[in-house]
């Protein structure tokens, strides 16, 4: 016997669980850089550094959705690593060993877009296991806070309509 399908409720994403979305992404972002094994290829150079430059963006934006930034601020931000990570570090973000290193190597390499587009050769780059390192130190560190504010968000959005699926629709909202 099929089971009912569950009613579907479209409304817009609770901000917080557009974060926890935002740092589950970032997540997986690293798993795929680690998973290219640039030491082994050096072919892969850009796709891999421009996915561990995304989850380390991913990351700092899900800390700023936890700390109040609404959908558009963070869009706002665009792709300004730099400047991510003094909003977080304005807002809060705890040290985390090397990571500004971090980012000034991947503002560097992204200057002009060019972990996107064809552009200069690197001379050299940073290595790839302690990028990962570092991106994994900051996941770690911010982890615990975001998803249990997405959890919660979840749980009283399903408190309220239960046996219910949801499909958002617009911005995120607080």
């Amino acid at each position: 016997m099929e089971s009912p399908e569950k009613p579907i409720i479209t409304c817009a994403q609770p901000l917080a669980v557009f974060g926890a979305d935002m740092f589950a992404l970032a997540e997986q972002y690293l798993d795929a850089f680690s998973a290219l094994k640039v030491k082994e290829n050096v072919t892969r150079l850009r796709p891999a550094y421009f996915l561990l430059s995304h989850a380390t963006e991913l990351a700092l934006k899900s800390f700023l959705v936890n700390m109040g930034y609404d959908h558009n601020s963070i869009f706002k931000l665009n792709h300004n690593m730099k400047r991510i990570h003094v909003e977080a570090t304005n807002n809060g973000l705890l040290d985390v060993p090397q990571l500004n290193l971090l980012i000034d190597h991947l503002a560097d390499m992204n200057d002009e877009n060019s972990l996107r587009y064809p552009a200069y050769q690197f001379i050299s780059v940073p290595d790839a296991e302690e990028c990962a390192e570092v991106c994994r130190t900051l996941l770690g560190a911010i982890g615990p806070r975001i998803k249990r504010a997405g959890f919660v968000a979840m749980m009283k959005l399903r408190a309220r309509h239960p046996g219910c699926d949801f499909s958002w629709v617009g911005p995120p909202q607080p």
